[in-house]
């Protein structure tokens, strides 16, 4: 979901993510917004970037581990 906001001639951009989780009878939604971006493209890796930092954060995907070989 995107909406553009107009500003005397500069469009920008939001972005909006949902996620649901359901475990057993118990159903999470996590939505999350961009901040305003010049492209819709900046808008949905900002808001997705939001919501996966959440979710790393409360423990359902581990830390990025980044090897030094790599």
């Amino acid at each position: 979901m995107f909406s553009f906001v107009l500003l005397s001639s500069y469009v920008l951009s939001y972005f909006k993510v949902v996620v649901e989780m359901q475990e057993g009878s118990l159903k999470t939604i996590l939505e999350c917004f961009s901040d305003p971006r010049p492209k819709k493209k900046m808008a949905a890796d900002h808001a997705a970037e939001g919501a996966l930092w959440y979710l790393r954060h409360v423990g359902c995907f581990p830390p990025n581990k980044l090897s030094k070989d790599s």
